[in-house]
């Protein structure tokens, strides 16, 4: 467990001396991933968290893990940080500290390629209030489809360019549902590739939105906030699942392509359906892709 933060300092000093309890909160982080095609497991070596207080001033925690996000989808989550004393104040971002180096994706031929940390990361957006003595809870999901470049041919490695949603997941909702045989099992759905390969579900804020790939270089369109891959539910059904997204109108889009996602440009994805769900704080939608 890493070492209690530091006090925030009361002003006056002597005022505060008798209610240093007053200063600070306790704070939960939990750690949850979108996943990607073609890896047995993404391996990240985390030293820290570090979050953005609306005065500009910078809170670190530490983190001493190896974390296989592929562990961590559907909804379930890793607890990086629990009980940690911050000081009390509104935070507006969030990002994950990476060791330089022991990250790596795990390929399915036995193989470890690397992955190379950012050097420089911007905050994510949070809007998380944090009052004297609370207890709050922060979710950190790292969309792994939208983060990752392939530089295999010409680096021998992966970029990790960190796509990182914050909230508080007390105002999250759910949506999830059910993905029809025929589209997963259709000919022109798998293109002669393993069943379940490159389905996905993407996600964008508003209604009736014009689905498109994530792309660092896109000026124009609405970039998805999130993307679920579909999987097998165990009783001869296919699913997915978008366990924590804020409250607001979105639009889901099924593809059979998200194995072609390339981050760093843009690419022609195909899109089958679309569906406009609205998110409500702790309720769970269901919202289905039927065969047409």
């Amino acid at each position: 467990m890493p070492a209690p933060l530091s006090l925030q300092r009361c002003v006056p000093l002597l005022a505060c001396l008798p209610l240093l309890a007053a200063c600070e909160a306790k704070l939960d982080v939990d750690l949850t991933d979108g996943p990607i095609d073609g890896a047995e497991s993404v391996v990240l070596r985390l030293t820290g968290i570090q979050l953005l207080k609306d005065d500009g001033n910078r809170v670190t925690l530490d983190v001493d893990a190896d974390v296989d996000l592929l562990q961590y989808r559907n909804g379930s989550t890793l607890r990086l940080a629990e009980g940690e004393e911050v000081p009390a104040a509104r935070y507006v971002g969030a990002h994950l500290v990476f060791a330089d180096s022991g990250s790596y994706v795990g390929r399915s031929v036995g193989s470890q390629v690397p992955i190379v940390p950012p050097e420089i990361q911007e905050f994510s957006d949070l809007d998380l209030e944090v009052g004297d003595d609370d207890e709050a809870r922060l979710l950190l999901d790292l969309e792994l489809r939208f983060s990752l470049d392939d530089q295999l041919s010409t680096l021998g490695n992966y970029a990790l360019v960190p796509v990182l949603r914050a909230l508080d997941p007390e105002d999250a909702g759910e949506v999830s549902g059910k993905v029809a045989n025929a589209l997963v099992e259709d000919a022109d759905c798998r293109q002669g590739r393993s069943l379940l390969r490159g389905v996905s579900v993407y996600v964008y804020e508003g209604t009736g939105v014009t689905p498109v790939d994530y792309a660092r270089s896109r000026v124009t369109g609405i970039q998805p906030v999130s993307a679920a891959a579909v999987y097998d539910d165990g009783d001869g059904g296919y699913r997915y699942r978008f366990a924590y997204l804020p409250e607001g109108n979105y639009t889901l889009a099924l593809t059979c392509d998200a194995d072609s996602e390339r981050p760093a440009v843009i690419d022609s994805l195909d899109f089958l359906q679309r569906r406009n769900a609205t998110v409500t704080a702790g309720e769970t939608r269901n919202i289905a892709f039927t065969a047409e």
